[in-house]
């Protein structure tokens, strides 16, 4: 029974295997960057913004007004007349200021474009080390109830020749059924993250085939902070998106101190009367000149919401200046620690634990130790690697979101 579940799993392992897709990081980002919904509407939004700065250099509209008119009584006709008339409102400074807002507002939309990109650049980065975190963790495991596989098979044959109890043989046999049992729950984790690199991609169709191909070992330069402050004081997107609200702020002040000006309606028309009468019939001529009386100006609110939300606007840039500093250092500082969590395990240390291992396997093969020894040898063995694997996936996660807070493109 032992045996025909091994091979039912391992048949499975392996048709997985044939169907397996690798995929590089560098194919993995570029799908992604190309094929995301999310990314590409997104990215529109300049385009929005482009057609807003075209649709902001517009002139008022001219209007003409037809009208007929009869003041007398409709037989005699002699008040009948037609009234067509032209006229334009002409505002001072106004179209000016709304073409500088649009533009400024496209400003502020290319640096939250950026901005979202950065984000969804570091996130999809970190999707796919977390692929690979998956893919390493079940190797391990793999590896694992290989060994208690061999020893399981081993056992029955022990048990057959009267060298160890039925109750160890047992015991052998439930622990290899353990450790397959994590085989699988490791193989669904790899699924599962797959799956998340398919939506990075913009198509989930089959993704759950895809295997990331790389390694989490990482070993950058790292510079002193005041070079990343600096690098990011002068990239980050969004940053750039708060000193252009700065900016849009003041634009949109301007624009409505355009707005206060007193603007000039001019009208030209004529009046012909149309008379049954030819001596009653004649067509007059006119042109005149209508301004509005701003006696709204006398009231200051307006002009105190538009400085209050510039001087909100400039508060709010000098905030997003001390965010980018303190997530700049916090970045460093994090991934400081990694990296120390990461060198606990450098020199032979995994590779001593490997012959340990080794070593206590073939004892218990030789009946000097117990199966629970073994088995305690073998779980500390398992633990230490992965916290191995699990320290490498956060110095690279942690490499990542250094790039991210510097602005950076994230990438490993």
């Amino acid at each position: 029974m032992i045996n025909r579940s091994i091979t039912i799993i391992l048949s499975l392992l392996m048709g997985f295997a044939l169907n397996a897709q690798e995929i590089t990081y560098g194919e993995y980002m570029q799908r992604a960057l190309k094929g995301n919904a999310a990314l590409a509407a997104q990215s529109m939004n300049i385009e929005i913004a482009d057609a807003e700065v075209k649709s902001s250099r517009t002139y008022n509209d001219p209007t003409i007004a037809i009208a007929y008119g009869n003041n007398e009584d409709w037989n005699t006709k002699l008040g009948e007349s037609i009234t067509a008339e032209l006229s334009r409102t002409f505002t001072f400074g106004v179209r000016k200021a709304g073409i500088a807002l649009a533009q400024q507002e496209r400003e502020m939309t290319a640096a939250v474009v950026q901005e979202y990109l950065r984000n969804f650049q570091a996130d999809a980065t970190i999707a796919y080390l977390s692929h690979l975190k998956a893919i390493a963790l079940k190797e391990n495991l793999a590896e694992n109830y290989d060994n208690l596989r061999g020893i399981s098979t081993s056992d029955s044959l022990r048990h057959i020749s009267g060298e160890i109890s039925e109750s160890e043989w047992i015991h052998s046999r439930l622990e290899c059924a353990v450790a397959k049992n994590r085989v699988i729950a490791a193989e669904a984790a790899i699924e599962e993250s797959a799956i998340a690199l398919g939506y990075y991609m913009g198509n989930c169709e089959g993704a759950s085939t895809l295997r990331g191909k790389g390694s989490l070992v990482i070993n950058p330069e790292l510079k002193e902070p005041d070079t990343y402050i600096a690098e990011a004081l002068g990239r980050r997107a969004d940053l750039l998106a708060a000193m252009a609200n700065s900016d849009v702020a003041e634009a949109m002040q301007k624009m409505n101190s355009r707005n206060r000006r007193t603007d000039i309606s001019l009208n030209i028309g004529a009046e012909h009367n149309i008379a049954s009468d030819n001596s009653q019939k004649f067509t007059k001529y006119f042109i005149g000149a209508a301004m509005p009386i701003k006696f709204s100006n006398m009231n200051k609110g307006a002009r105190e919401v538009d400085r209050l939300r510039v001087e909100q606007a400039q508060k709010e840039e000098l905030n997003t200046r001390l965010i980018v500093q303190t997530e700049v250092l916090q970045a460093v500082g994090n991934y400081k620690a990694a990296d120390r969590q990461v060198r606990t395990f450098d020199g032979n240390i995994l590779a001593e634990a490997k012959s340990l291992l080794a070593g206590k396997r073939k004892a218990y093969l030789l009946g000097e130790i117990s199966l629970l020894e073994l088995i305690e040898i073998q779980q500390t063995v398992n633990l230490m690697h992965t916290e191995y694997t699990e320290a490498l996936y956060n110095k690279a996660v942690r490499w990542v979101e250094l790039q991210r807070s510097v602005g950076c493109d994230a990438k490993f």
